[in-house]
């Protein structure tokens, strides 16, 4: 019994990882924006972790081409994981995973736990196995528990 119990409690769901590892990153301090009242409010907003109304704000602040920036993708698709909307997620932050910003790793890292989010397993894996020195053993913790969970990368 003691066996059984301790191989059963071992395994995970998608959703359970996600739950364990998901935290806010640092708030933007202040972002540089034209646009002024949205980019606060954006920050305000994330800082106070109203997430869905700073993905939207954030997300309002990609229209502007000037305001395309690394940072700003970064922190809408932190917003819309935090928020539930890992498709969203994905899609801002996989242009931050391709460039060469500060943000690449932690936008990597939380890349990773949208795909998972998604049933994912398999991309989820590939990003955690490229994180270079970020968040060393949550990472490795976490593609332990991967092992456990059956992939669908179909979606």
């Amino acid at each position: 019994v003691g066996l059984w119990w301790t191989t059963q409690n071992d395994r995970y769901s998608a959703e359970s990882l996600v739950a364990m590892n998901l935290e806010p990153y640092e708030a933007p301090v202040q972002l540089r924006d034209e646009q002024g009242a949205t980019e606060h409010e954006a920050s305000t907003y994330f800082r106070e972790g109203r997430y869905a109304e700073a993905a939207l704000r954030f997300e309002e602040l990609l229209t502007d081409s000037a305001s395309q920036t690394a940072i700003t993708q970064f922190y809408a698709g932190h917003s819309f994981l935090l928020s539930n909307d890992p498709e969203k997620a994905i899609l801002y932050l996989s242009p931050v995973v391709e460039g060469l910003s500060p943000y690449r790793e932690p936008a990597r890292w939380y890349r990773a736990l949208a795909y998972l989010k998604l049933g994912m397993i398999d991309s989820s894996r590939k990003d955690l196995q490229a994180l270079d020195q970020y968040r060393t053993e949550p990472t490795a913790k976490l593609l332990q528990q991967l092992d456990g969970l059956s992939s669908d990368d179909s979606q």
